[in-house]
């Protein structure tokens, strides 16, 4: 065989094939405490992460924004000084339009709070101000909210100028952010409620936005609009004295779907519309927190779980008591519902749903790489289990690995998972894990090692030419082996959760790699 070099990442821990794949990635800030970045608020734009900065100094936190392309050399400062933090300063990082970074800023709260949004290019004199939001008597309950992007070509957002709370849109140029109508003529609260960006209030769908909207500043009901004024039409409406207030949008199978009210006093039911025809499909059950898994919809009936397939008929119970507060994480394999403290996993089936283990439910997220959910977790009560978690959904797949102090909230760019973290030498500042760096690198040629079937559902076959006294040895994602033997030929990985595991031949000195996916 022919003799390969092998790569480990980091540092080797003494006795441990386990390589330190989650380090500090860069210190922004350099030196420990004080000296520390405090990194929050990531978003995704393009090709780069963009990320806030808060940096201690003597008159507060000096908020900058950074960017990274994944290189530590790639990851600079693009604007100093956003704001000086003091008493209701604000910064929201809104995401991507055209290929531009779009955010609010606020630096003081009082009866005329003044409210600013910016786009960045990722260069600092490519940031700048598109709109001063001005005249806004109902101080922080007029703060933008809602903003909810359509086909990254397009923001909409509320936010309270002298007309009140109204529909704005912008396509990241100062004569493309406009009020797109005053929806609820003179000033009242407002034309749209509050209920945040996470498709609550606001929805894309087909090109527009979908959104509760009131002409008097109460009993919403189900608009769209393409961001002029004679674009913005109502969609669906409840025949009774009250509004159907439309709320838990989700789009599935190019259809909206939404929790409303059908009648007076009977809960929120599940509906459906093609922006033309909307159709009601419960009946009987408070309806809520839509969510798409493996291609079927499944929703949250009163505290039970549901499923449709866009029928009236097709709409069935699939579990009963099992959610109090909507979702805690999904995966390809399972999703989990919050019920007050506990959780419960599901793979959408009722034989499939049941409780899961406090340690798991602590640890689903959204945050997915190659099947596995990471989470930053935080921990009042003793700090044992602060730091990065790993999950595949299962009790035996769910672990710690990285003790943290401090540790911010999880983001995921470049197949990396990236957070704030604090230790002495450098203060909180910006690290990252690498599922992929395991100190094990692939460096072989497939004449020197051949696995197959790979992708494999559980046995594979291992051909070599490697000597009887070779010692095989399989790895998991993060170095721990499960498999030690000399001359094998054959292994059955049917019982090991699904994902990437690597194959490691050691022959008179030599060693060579491979990697396997376990599907």
């Amino acid at each position: 065989m022919k003799k390969i070099t092998q790569l480990f990442c980091g540092a080797l821990l003494i006795g441990s094939l386990t390589c330190q794949a989650q380090s500090l990635f860069k210190d922004l800030i350099p030196g420990g405490h004080p000296n520390s970045s405090n990194t929050e608020q990531y978003k995704n734009v393009g090709t780069d992460m963009f990320f806030l900065a808060r940096v201690n100094s003597s008159s507060g936190y000096i908020h900058q924004l950074w960017k990274s392309d994944g290189t530590v050399n790639g990851t600079v400062k693009v604007k100093d000084s956003i704001f000086v933090s003091n008493t209701g300063s604000l910064f929201i990082m809104a995401g991507e339009v055209n290929g531009k970074l779009l955010y609010f800023k606020r630096s003081t709260a009082s009866s005329t709070t003044t409210f600013q949004l910016w786009k960045s290019d990722g260069t600092t004199a490519g940031t700048t101000m598109l709109k001063q939001f001005t005249n806004n008597p109902l101080g922080t309950a007029g703060d933008p909210k809602n903003y909810t992007f359509v086909d990254n070509t397009k923001m909409f957002f509320t936010v309270a100028d002298s007309a009140g709370r109204e529909l704005w849109v912008s396509d990241g140029t100062v004569g493309g952010t406009n009020r797109v109508t005053d929806l609820a003529p003179g000033f009242v609260s407002g034309s749209i409620p509050l209920s945040g960006a996470e498709n609550r209030a606001m929805v894309s769908y087909n090109g527009k936005v979908y959104f509760a909207g009131s002409t008097t500043g109460s009993d919403y009901e189900l608009y769209s609009s393409d961001g002029t004024a004679g674009g913005t039409t109502l969609v669906y409406q409840y025949a009774g004295v009250n509004g159907c207030n439309p709320e838990h949008f989700k789009v599935w199978n190019n259809e909206l779907y939404f929790a409303a009210f059908a009648a007076s006093g009977s809960g929120k039911h599940l509906f459906k519309t093609d922006g033309t025809t909307t159709t009601q499909l419960s009946t009987g059950i408070n309806a809520a927190y839509p969510l798409v898994f493996n291609n079927q919809l499944f929703f949250i009936g009163g505290f039970d779980l549901w499923k449709t397939d866009g029928t009236p008929v097709g709409t069935t119970l699939i579990a009963t008591n099992v959610s109090t507060s909507g979702y805690a994480g999904a995966n390809n394999d399972y999703f989990f519902t919050k019920h007050y403290t506990s959780v419960y996993r599901s793979d959408g089936t009722t034989a499939g749903t049941s409780l899961a283990s406090p340690e798991l439910a602590a640890t689903a997220s959204f945050s997915v790489i190659d099947n596995i959910m990471y989470k930053t977790r935080f921990d009042l009560g003793g700090f044992t289990s602060v730091g990065l978690w790993k999950s595949d959904g299962t009790d035996a797949g769910t672990s710690k690995i990285h003790y943290g102090t401090a540790t911010g909230f999880e983001h995921i760019y470049d197949n990396r998972v990236f957070f704030s973290e604090t230790n002495s030498a450098s203060g909180q500042e910006l690290w990252s894990f690498d599922p992929l760096a395991t100190g094990i690198t692939e460096l072989i040629e497939d004449k020197d090692m051949i696995i197959y079937p790979n992708p494999t559902s559980g046995m594979i076959k291992i051909v070599s030419n490697a000597s009887k006294e070779a010692v095989y040895e399989i790895f998991d994602i993060l170095g721990n082996v499960i498999l030690k033997q000399q001359d094998l030929h054959e292994a059955d990985l049917s019982s090991y959760a699904k994902g990437m595991y690597f194959i490691r031949i050691t022959d008179n000195g030599d060693s060579y790699t491979k990697r396997v996916v376990v599907k």
